[in-house]
């Protein structure tokens, strides 16, 4: 098929290009061709609950790519939650289709302006909020962390959220607080630690991320790192499963669970409140993490836990993935409203998640929503809400 350009009754150009069906095979092993237009993937999607007359449509996005049809007016509303491939009957891997058209519109300059300041940031700074790398352990008491040595138990990257959104500092401060009652002895990058790459990957710049991850790979290798922990899903899902590292790598969750278990860290304090747990799509869907942070919160005392009708592998995505913290969504188009909602359907005092941007996603909508009662945390802060003391001999 040669290149054209056509129009369709929007008046909207449209281009036929062989080049983006090859990329579309090669991202997908050729099962971009397996779907039949059953529609299930759009009546899943998000959008469909929040806005009824979205435009987008992932249907009519993948048939457009089969045709080589290439659209860039709506690829940057997917969230990347991937709630459409779990319900795919034929498997078809729709977030990296996705993915892969959004890459296209990079390569012929036409991603939304929005993300240009974005990727500056990245480069000079190695986070997207514009801040210096001397400023990524301000948050603590002396103003630094520990650096990573083969005397620590593992190492910690705390990641862009929690070294500078200051919502997210509090979870970090206290895991800081868990890990000292806890006696764990852990390093961190300091002002060598940068953004890993999500934000690049999830936006879909793949030539940048490659950059990226080539850079932050050598830096791990030369450290000798045994063992990475992470605290946000989106680095923990592209650490392990983008990354080629000799490190073992731990979500945080993970170390608090062996913490429990060992004895080593002690939940005698009872926090008295009905709470659910959100799944963040990064942590549940994409990494089958489901049962492990809902053990933990069984664990603490005086814990009432109940589930959300849409919970686990269809839990309704908070709306932060696939670069959209990036770009403004309107209030009343903000998929964390319908959250919020069904946790006031559901009579709970708090609801609890593992992601800083479902954190903040759902703190704004109940700000908007004026639900002044329903309060958003973190498992690492209500697990530490339950533990004992700190020990003398504890150390950062």
């Amino acid at each position: 098929m040669t290149t054209e350009t056509v129009k369709d009754t929007k008046k909207q150009v449209i281009e036929l290009n062989d080049e983006l069906w090859n990329e579309l095979i090669e991202a997908s092993d050729g099962a971009v061709a397996m779907c039949y237009q059953c529609g299930t993937c759009s009546a899943i999607c998000p959008w469909e609950f929040i806005k009824l007359d979205s435009s987008y449509n992932i249907r009519k996005i993948i048939r457009n790519a089969q045709c080589d049809i290439y659209d860039n007016q709506e690829v940057w509303q997917c969230t990347t939650c991937g709630q459409c491939e779990v319900s795919c009957p034929h498997g078809v891997p729709i977030v990296k289709i996705i993915q892969t058209l959004k890459n296209y519109a990079f390569k012929n300059r036409e991603a939304p302006e929005e993300f240009n300041s974005i990727f500056w940031a990245l480069f000079w700074d190695g986070n997207p909020y514009k801040l210096p790398p001397s400023n990524r352990g301000a948050w603590t008491k002396n103003g630094a962390l520990s650096e990573y040595n083969d005397k620590k138990e593992f190492l910690v990257y705390f990641g862009n959220e929690y070294s500078f959104e200051q919502r997210s500092i509090k979870t970090a401060r206290a895991l800081l607080s868990l890990f000292k009652k806890a006696g764990v002895s852990f390093g961190a990058f300091g002002e060598k630690e940068a953004c890993l790459g999500s934000v690049a990957k999830e936006i879909g710049h793949a030539a940048y991320f490659d950059e990226i991850k080539d850079e932050r790979t050598k830096t791990l290798e030369e450290l000798s790192v045994e063992t990475i922990v992470t605290i946000s899903p989106h680095d923990y899902d592209i650490i392990k499963n983008d990354y080629e590292i000799s490190a073992k790598v731990k979500h945080v969750l993970e170390v608090i669970k062996d913490l429990i278990d060992s004895g080593r860290l002690k939940l005698s304090r009872e926090v008295n409140r009905t709470v659910a747990y959100h799944d963040p799509c990064y942590l549940g869907r994409r990494n089958d993490i489901y049962d492990l942070p809902r053990d933990i919160l069984e664990a603490v005392p005086g814990i009432n836990l109940v589930e959300f009708p849409n919970t686990r592998d269809n839990a309704l995505c908070c709306g932060g993935g696939g670069g959209r913290m990036w770009l403004e969504t309107p209030p009343e188009e903000r998929f964390s409203n319908q959250r919020l909602k069904e946790a006031a359907d559901i009579e709970v005092n708090s609801i609890i998640t593992s992601c800083p941007y479902c954190v903040i996603n759902f703190e704004d909508s109940a700000k908007y929503l004026k639900m002044k009662d329903c309060q958003v945390l973190e498992v690492i802060e209500l697990v530490n809400m339950a533990a004992e003391k700190e020990k003398n001999f504890a150390r950062e």
